[in-house]
């Protein structure tokens, strides 16, 4: 009943926010600098702070106080992606962005760790 009707609306949460794997609106507003990092497999399957069960092979991203669900376009050496914030983080200082593994190997090798990148938000 319940259990089930849940988990079909989480699965079709889930969906939208990995369909989002480029960007399709153009960005708007000021850009940002920001250091990003990335989190990856120990978190895949969890459930993050805004409810969605973690994939770490979809293009979604923590921040600490942007809302769940803003759309952000992130730029690194040439390279652009879009994520949508579904998660809070990074906690570690002077970082300002986790971004999935997923999301952060489409900018930079993983073993980079931490990169500088452009970031504005999307205009939905």
């Amino acid at each position: 009943g319940l259990a089930i009707g849940l988990s079909i609306r989480a699965a079709d949460q889930q969906r939208e926010f990995n369909e989002i794997q480029q960007p399709a609106a153009p960005a708007v507003g000021p850009t940002a600098g920001m250091t990003a990092t990335w989190y990856g497999e120990r978190y895949c399957g969890r459930r993050t702070a805004s409810g969605f069960i973690f994939d770490c092979q979809s293009y979604t991203a923590a921040h600490r106080t942007l809302p769940f669900g803003t759309r952000l376009h992130v730029a690194y050496q040439g390279r652009q992606i879009e994520v949508v914030v579904n998660d809070r983080g990074p906690f570690g200082e002077g970082r300002d962005l986790d971004l999935s593994a997923a999301a952060f190997r489409a900018l930079a090798p993983l073993e980079s760790g931490v990169i500088r990148v452009a970031v504005r938000k999307v205009d939905a």
